[in-house]
């Protein structure tokens, strides 16, 4: 692939695309395919751009491929969990054929979408739909997801946000210790321990810079170095532009943004998109203005737990393979990094895990499900766990399943809007520590919502609102979509949890 082919990303067209109306979203462009040789194309615009008739939108319909409307896949199943066993071949899509005009990332197997806008593999997505195709007999499949990403950490690095150009610049909330060690659950011991390189190399990647880091430098890149004790990790992002791929809400965002936060703007919002929670109250100044991102300030609870994870899977991994340098390594990596949680991230007067903003050396104060990670990894006490489940209980359940936060904004990831990923943490979170009715309360209310939705539009969607009587959650920066990977896993996880409860 190359970069100046890309036109849809970068120069005249896109800019001029990006600053128009003419896609209500910024997406469609950038995941468009030139017709012909981009040079022609754009020697074509610069004459024609100034012209009294010229017409912008139908010359990009002329001269580019557009992604084509989603459509509802025409399954008439009126049984939730068959229509979600056949979601999933509607969802799978083949990613082999490379093309260099496309800002596609080729993949060599089958990968399971998240559906609607949303037509190309997703870092996080990927370990929740696996564990959905797990319960609906596909290991196969869910085994071609896992190549892909190791697939994609062999070639890059590290597994970007998704296999798109654009995403390049950052990765996403960490699964794919979580995805090698699914494999090894189910019996691929062999399969799962051939991803010990690829395990090592992308913890690489998120500790990039940890050897330079000192009592001067405490930051960089991912790496964070606290109280001269422990080294933990922040989202980041490579670049400080507006992303390619919502230019125009980027651009309004920083226009609304006060001279001292504009610094930096740009890259926190990028940052808040490896995190996966964009956009959210928990790394804002302001609960109240998107402006004050401040995402690369915070340590952040999930993020840190699940780079726990990696740390104990490459010591359990090591431990197996027989390295047993490495095994003591990982181990106390892993050590380390559970006290540093338990020691930074939990508040004992609000019984609760935290976020935690490094630059002023305090503790976030917005409750979020990212609290709830500690529990789902096992590294918290039995008695904080009861304090968690008692604000589990009190503050967070709706009538639809547990709130994303206890902040209302106009971010949709915040309050009463529901998210599937964060009801299954919280499910299995709160079973690991023996709070079986209340997961099992949170399991029914949520699958519940989905179900009566679903009645309504044969659908199941990205997102809820969980207080209201509503088909979805329609706030955030694009309209909610339909498909829908994750959602589609989850309800068939608890349907199956739920059965086996009766």
């Amino acid at each position: 692939m190359l970069i100046e082919n890309l036109i849809q990303v970068q120069g005249p067209i896109f800019q001029a695309v990006q600053e128009s109306n003419i896609f209500a979203d910024n997406k469609i462009f950038v995941d468009s395919i030139p017709k012909k040789d981009p040079e022609v194309i754009l020697k074509e615009f610069e004459s024609e751009k100034d012209k009294h008739q010229f017409n912008l939108k139908a010359f990009i319909e002329e001269n580019f491929s557009l992604p084509s409307e989603p459509e509802s896949p025409q399954i008439t199943s009126v049984d939730a969990g068959e229509y979600i066993d056949l979601m999933w071949d509607v969802l799978t899509k083949d990613f082999s054929e490379k093309n260099n005009f496309s800002t596609l990332l080729p993949l060599p197997e089958k990968h399971v979408v998240p559906g609607g806008r949303f037509r190309e593999s997703y870092y996080w997505d990927s370990y929740f739909i696996a564990e959905g195709l797990v319960a609906s007999d596909r290991l196969d499949l869910a085994s071609s997801l896992i190549k892909n990403l190791a697939f994609q950490i062999d070639h890059f690095g590290y597994i970007p946000n998704g296999n798109r150009f654009y995403y390049l610049t950052r990765s996403q909330q960490p699964y794919f210790s979580l995805l090698v060690d699914l494999l090894h659950r189910e019996g691929q011991e062999e399969l799962s321990l051939s991803f010990y390189p690829q395990l090592l190399r992308e913890y690489k990647f998120w500790m990039n810079g940890e050897d330079i880091l000192s009592k001067e430098r405490p930051f960089d890149f991912r790496v964070v170095f606290h109280g001269n004790k422990y080294i933990l990790n922040r989202y980041f992002d490579e670049l400080n532009h507006p992303r390619e791929e919502a230019r125009k809400a980027d651009l309004e965002t920083f226009s609304k943004a006060t001279s001292q936060t504009k610094e930096n703007l740009y890259r926190n919002i990028r940052a808040t998109c490896e995190s996966g929670w964009d956009f959210t109250s928990r790394f804002l100044d302001n609960p109240d203005d998107i402006s004050t991102l401040n995402t690369t300030a915070y340590l952040p609870i999930d993020l840190n737990t699940l780079l726990y994870h990696h740390e104990m899977l490459l010591a359990k991994f090591s431990d197996i393979l027989d390295k047993k340098t490495e095994t003591k390594e990982y181990f106390l990596r892993a050590d380390r990094r559970k006290s540093a949680i338990n020691e930074l991230f939990f508040d004992e007067d609000q019984g609760f895990y935290f976020d935690y903003q490094f630059e002023k050396g305090k503790r976030s104060k917005v409750y979020s499900l990212a609290g709830v990670f500690p529990l789902f990894f096992e590294i918290c006490s039995q008695e904080r766990a009861n304090k968690i489940a008692e604000v589990l209980e009190k503050q967070f359940l709706r009538a639809g399943g547990l709130a994303t936060t206890l902040n209302q904004t106009n971010c949709q990831w915040d309050g009463d809007i529901g998210w599937a990923p964060l009801q299954f943490i919280a499910y299995w979170g709160l079973k690991n520590y023996g709070f079986d009715q209340l997961a099992l309360e949170v399991a029914k209310r949520f699958s519940g919502l989905c179900l009566q939705q679903f009645g309504k539009s044969h659908a199941f969607f990205e997102k809820y609102d969980l207080s209201e009587d509503k088909l979805s959650a329609s706030i955030g920066e694009y309209s909610c979509q339909e498909g829908f990977g994750w959602t589609n896993a989850v309800v068939k996880i608890f349907l199956e949890e739920i059965r086996k409860s009766n």
